[in-house]
């Protein structure tokens, strides 16, 4: 067999072995959650009957510029539920419809509280009702006929001429432009034909209305739950065990799209709020699973298993909620079967008010990150079957309600990145546990390529080969977080090897994860001996900023000294070292970065990322180049360093620790 020699082109990878045919897959694309947009505090000018526009402008603007194709709410849209609040915050969705995004809300128990909120966030939302006809808000809605139509609730809040300066001067919604347009198709409800009458209890005409739906966007199937009645106050009359047939065939339906997320206003299990998807706590012991030995809690337990039964049956790896005011992340388990489970992502809010988790807990509930105190937005990123989720926040500065509206653009900063693959695994590591039992190969994702209409995989394995969880987050009621280590995996694509991608390594807020030795297989044998020996051949990792490839030591956080060493891996090798075991046919490296895609590759001829003047030398020289940057409040990501979306003086300091010549020269 002839051995391949390595060639680079600048920062091309090109090699002489026959890697095979590649077709792209699916493009990736992105959407956008958020929620509880309340106001609970006096009104300052920018938030005008119970809604902080100002806070929701600010996160549609980010949404915008994050370029996501639909923005999910999930609830509680308002503070104070009335005719005009509800048509307020339909004309602050303008925003997203001006720039062709789709925005596809919930009502929350807030709504849910005011008499035929079902029918009117229907009107106001039509392309909940529609088949996706976004951007149709009433054209008779404007500033003047709202405040036309007050209530003493609504002058409770300001003046109708103060409202009218608000919204025409202060802090006004944008004028709409452009024409409708179609985001999704497959709508579907829980009643045939007439979203809002059907099954008992939800939403019967007699009763009330509410309104679930879901839908199909690309690859991913949408399942949004209403459980609310009208006029319930609290909203802890559910209607959610009665749509749990519906939720099951949404979720079972053999032609649905690979993805599906299920959201809903109402958790699980929740930090402060006990209250759940299912109905208020049975007793004040009852975490929100259910009281065992009380009918009530019995059958709670009952429909909590079905539900999340039928999540985890059909590979539903997501449900998304609000409701609590916080970030929080966990795997919830069901309460009658623990081998079933689903991920819980209780959003952070975009609203005046938090609070803080309390008693009592669950056991069946496997705490992964919580953040208190902020307001944040989420950005899920779908490529193929991988799912990138991105969490941005700006702190709030109070533990319980602020009084004016933040700054937050500009401010923004992300603080955790988390994700899964449907052709990848998942390895729950407690805190003080060993990494080493990640492992992985493309097994499932070569049976698999052709649904996502992926080719050109090799065939590779990856094996985590050192290190610890040295985490010691805890919860605010000092529970230990544990890590959630997500594996997913592509096609090879200019590389050696397939490309695999490690979600979870990194704490909430963090620029670094722990120190661990990653090893990714690769046909050593179509190589030249020598070759290898002289480090042609490295493990690489996708840098974050640039998308390039690069040594994957080189992307490093703090300390180490860039080490090859040709041989296998060994457990005293230290931070910065690299090799390749021609033996194994691996290639390995000792890394604490925070890049997750990892290849082998041939060993990078082009500049570093962060070699601002590209002269081959990371120095005092790019400092000041970045200094500056820093100064201008730029935006530009390649200055973002550490990869926590704000560029600032923690990234002057990365840079610093990264001269690839002593003492910065």
């Amino acid at each position: 067999m002839k051995k391949t020699s390595i060639i680079t082109a600048g920062s091309t990878l090109a090699l002489s072995l026959c890697l095979g045919a590649l077709s792209a897959s699916a493009e990736a694309w992105k959407f956008g959650v958020l929620s509880d947009t309340q106001w609970t505090s006096a009104n300052d000018g920018k938030s005008p009957e119970s809604i902080p526009a100002s806070i929701i402008q600010q996160v549609d603007q980010a949404f915008i510029a994050q370029g996501v194709k639909v923005v999910i709410s999930v609830g509680d849209v308002v503070d104070t539920p009335t005719l005009a609040t509800l048509e307020t915050r339909a004309l602050y969705s303008q925003d997203l419809y001006n720039a062709g995004i789709a925005f596809y809300p919930l009502r929350g128990n807030h709504e849910s509280e005011m008499t035929n909120s079902g029918a009117t966030f229907a009107t106001l939302f039509p392309q909940i009702v529609n088949g996706g006809s976004n951007n149709l808000t009433p054209a008779s809605l404007t500033p003047f006929t709202i405040a036309n139509s007050f209530t003493a609730t609504d002058t409770g809040f300001q003046s109708a001429a103060a409202y009218l300066t608000q919204l025409t001067v202060n802090i006004p919604p944008a004028a709409p432009t452009g024409s409708p347009f179609t985001v999704g198709n497959n709508f579907s409800y829980p009643v045939t034909n007439c979203p809002l009458s059907g099954i008992a209890g939800y939403p019967g005409s007699t009763i009330g209305n509410g309104l679930s739906y879901s839908f199909d966007f690309n690859n991913v199937r949408f399942v949004l739950i209403d459980q609310f009645m009208d006029s319930s106050l609290g909203g802890n009359t559910s209607s959610a065990t009665a749509q749990l047939p519906w939720i099951s065939q949404q979720l079972a339906d053999n032609a649905r799209p690979a993805h599906a997320f299920v959201f809903s206003h109402k958790q699980l299990l929740g930090g402060n709020h006990k209250d759940n998807l299912f109905g208020g706590n049975v007793n004040s012991a009852d975490p929100g699973d259910g009281a065992v030995g009380i009918a009530a809690g019995d059958a709670k337990r009952v429909a909590e298993d079905t539900f999340i039964t039928a999540l985890a049956d059909n590979h539903v790896r997501y449900y998304i909620t609000g409701h609590d005011h916080h970030h929080s992340y966990s795997i919830v388990q069901s309460p009658l079967n623990p081998a079933k489970s689903v991920h819980q992502i209780i959003s952070q809010s975009d609203s005046s008010k938090f609070y803080t988790p309390g008693t009592p807990f669950s056991s069946n509930q496997t705490m992964i990150s919580e953040d208190l105190y902020q307001v944040g937005y989420y950005i899920y990123t779908v490529d193929g079957p991988r799912v990138t989720a991105d969490y941005y926040s700006v702190p709030a500065n109070t533990t319980s309600t602020f009084a004016k509206s933040p700054v937050l653009t500009g401010n923004w900063q992300k603080a955790l990145t988390f994700g899964y693959s449907l052709n990848g695994k998942e390895f729950m590591v407690a805190q003080g546990g060993a990494y080493t039992s990640i492992s992985d190969d493309t097994t499932q994702a070569i049976a698999h390529a052709a649904a996502f209409g992926e080719t050109g995989y090799l065939g590779t394995a990856v094996q985590i080969l050192g290190g610890t969880n040295g985490s010691a987050l805890k919860t605010h009621d000092g529970r230990k977080l544990t890590k959630a280590i997500n594996t997913g995996w592509a096609p090879a694509n200019g590389t050696f090897s397939d490309i695999v991608t490690l979600w979870g390594l990194t704490d909430l807020a963090a620029v670094q994860m722990d120190t661990i030795a990653v090893s990714v297989s690769f046909n050593a044998s179509a190589f030249d001996a020598g070759a290898l020996a002289n480090g042609q051949v490295v493990l690489g990792s996708r840098d974050l900023k640039s998308g390039t490839w690069i040594n994957a030591v080189d992307g490093n956080n703090v300390g180490g000294t860039k080490q090859f060493v040709y041989g296998p891996y060994n457990s005293s090798y230290a931070l910065g070292t690299y090799g390749v075991d021609a033996l194994a046919g691996t290639a390995w490296a000792v890394v604490n970065g925070n890049n997750r895609e990892f290849a082998v590759i041939a060993t990078p001829t082009a500049t570093l990322p962060w070699d601002f003047d590209g002269n081959g030398v990371v120095n005092t020289a790019d400092l000041v180049i970045l200094t500056k940057a820093v100064a201008a409040h730029a935006t530009n990501p390649i200055y973002d360093l550490t990869g926590d979306g704000k560029v600032d003086a923690s990234d002057s300091r990365w840079l610093s620790s990264h001269f690839t010549n002593v003492g910065g020269k």
